[in-house]
């Protein structure tokens, strides 16, 4: 996690109240000089003011044209762009507009900005790009990354990208009497702070946070995307952190069985390496250009070429596994050849270990050998729990997705009840385990209680599954805030 740099960073922040045709949004001045204090303000964000460019009603698409070309071109670290008034939908699937003050619903294409123009412009630039979009419908704004196509999360050329909505792609954003409810939730957390939190906002708690407190609301939720480590970055320092007492951590003492955190799963949140299988690696097409020889003397030497072949495929695929557990254990940052000694110095079961891969030669030293280091690995790390994949999939709407969903995140509580130390067979007692998820957990209680009873009246309410998509939504924050709480745990030393 670290700061923006001020000095090498800008904002572009833009407001739109006053409409021509459609309803005023007397909220958005105050979004935007909210917005601007706390990037500008020394005790937040810290961004000069020049660096910050403000458009309100009076812009055009012309002028913000400009505006975000200027910002893009200059910024070196993070660029950010805020958006407060009306969204529509386009006639596309996915398509939205952000409205200006005189853009006409009937043509939005000729008349508002087209959101698809902002990413393209802007998602080059920086090293960062943060896209906020305090408007109706934008969770579109997200919708076709989340659907998982890979064309268009290769577009994104730049180290990371973070795209915070104030709704789902169908939602309608709300209003409320000094600030809109999403930008006013935003602005108390960036000035408030997250009590129990890193000393750092990084956009993954701002996010985690922002989506409870809407979804305690019973506000639409807010929606998000973010590629490489984007949501690692902060955009203010956490006015509400206090170091938490050793007791909130851990109320009873608990033996430790010395299992190591994979520290490469931490920073990744992937699952370890798999052992490799050492067979099917002859090229294509040798077996029968083996029978198809003319003489004993060239079906030797096709058969002498082939398992060299096969050989040094072998030892590819082995190299590629020992180079996955190394950064499984070690993290991304060690170089090669410092790897053997940084594995020794973390246990030294690896001395034997990293003698027998540096003298493995044949494929029955590289099955032996990898199945060895699986084993231990296994025996001695712990490997970081990766969250449910929940995102991607559609809206809750039978029995047997909605079970499908649940039983994802009751896994989820498995692995981290497997994590912990020491390992316990369930999950039944982690609020007393970890103290701090006990709040979590028990919004998913009383979320999985709610969602039940929607569906045992699932016959007498015909908008229950409206109903319950909603609800499962909270779903995606919850889980967000047991994993940032759980690496919070990790950097501390307290698992």
């Amino acid at each position: 996690m670290r700061r923006f740099d001020p000095d090498r960073s800008r904002a572009v922040l833009i407001g739109i109240g006053d409409y021509a045709r459609f309803p005023a949004l007397p909220a958005v001045a105050n979004n935007l000089a909210g917005m601007t204090e706390a990037l500008t303000s020394p005790d937040l964000g810290g961004m000069p003011r020049e660096h910050c460019a403000v458009l309100d009603s009076t812009a055009d698409v012309p002028a913000i044209g400009r505006a975000l070309a200027a910002a893009a071109d200059a910024a070196e670290d993070m660029l950010l762009v805020y958006f407060a008034g009306h969204g529509t939908r386009g006639m596309k699937r996915g398509e939205l507009f952000l409205t200006l003050a005189d853009t006409d619903p009937a043509i939005p294409a000729f008349t508002a900005l087209d959101f698809d123009s902002v990413r393209d412009l802007v998602v080059k630039s920086a090293t960062v790009t943060v896209v906020i979009l305090d408007c109706c419908f934008s969770g579109r704004a997200t919708a076709p990354f989340m659907s998982g196509e890979e064309s268009l999360l290769s577009e994104l050329e730049i180290d990371g990208t973070c795209v915070l909505t104030a709704s789902p792609a169908n939602k309608v954003a709300l209003s409320g009497p000094k600030y809109s409810e999403f930008t006013g939730e935003l602005l108390a957390i960036l000035r408030d702070g997250i009590p129990g939190g890193d000393p750092l906002l990084s956009l993954e708690a701002i996010y985690t946070s922002l989506a409870r407190r809407m979804a305690a609301r019973g506000l639409p939720t807010p929606q998000w995307l973010r590629t490489a480590t984007a949501d690692l970055l902060a955009l203010a320092p956490n006015r509400a952190h206090a170091p938490l007492p050793p007791e909130r951590w851990n109320p009873r003492p608990l033996p430790k069985t010395a299992r190591i955190i994979a520290l490469g799963s931490v920073a990744g949140a992937r699952p370890g390496p798999v052992t490799p299988h050492f067979t099917h690696m002859q090229p294509e097409g040798t077996l029968a250009a083996i029978k198809e020889a003319e003489t004993p003397a060239a079906r030797a030497l096709l058969e002498q070429r082939a398992e060299e072949d096969v050989r040094k495929a072998g030892a590819a695929r082995f190299a590629d596994f020992v180079t996955q557990v190394a950064r499984h254990c070690l993290g991304e940052n060690v170089p090669k050849p410092a790897r053997s000694a940084a594995l020794i110095a973390q246990h030294g079961g690896w001395a034997a270990l990293t003698e027998r891969i540096e003298s493995a030669r044949e494929i029955a030293d590289f099955r032996s050998v990898s199945a060895d280091i699986t084993s231990f690995v296994d025996k001695h790390y712990r490997g970081f729990p990766q969250k449910p994949k929940l995102r991607n999939r559609p809206p809750v709407l039978s029995v047997n997705r909605l079970s499908y969903w649940w039983g994802g995140f009751d896994t989820y509580l498995t692995r981290i009840a497997a994590f912990c130390e020491p390992p316990h067979p369930d999950s039944e007692d982690l609020a007393t385990r970890l103290p701090l998820l006990a709040e979590p957990l028990a919004a998913a209680d009383a979320l999985r209680a709610r969602v039940t009873e929607l569906f045992r009246l699932r016959r007498q309410d015909p908008e229950f599954r409206d109903k319950v998509t909603f609800e499962m939504a909270a779903l995606h924050p919850i889980v967000d805030e047991i994993d940032v709480t759980l690496r919070r745990m990790v950097t501390a030393g307290q698992l």
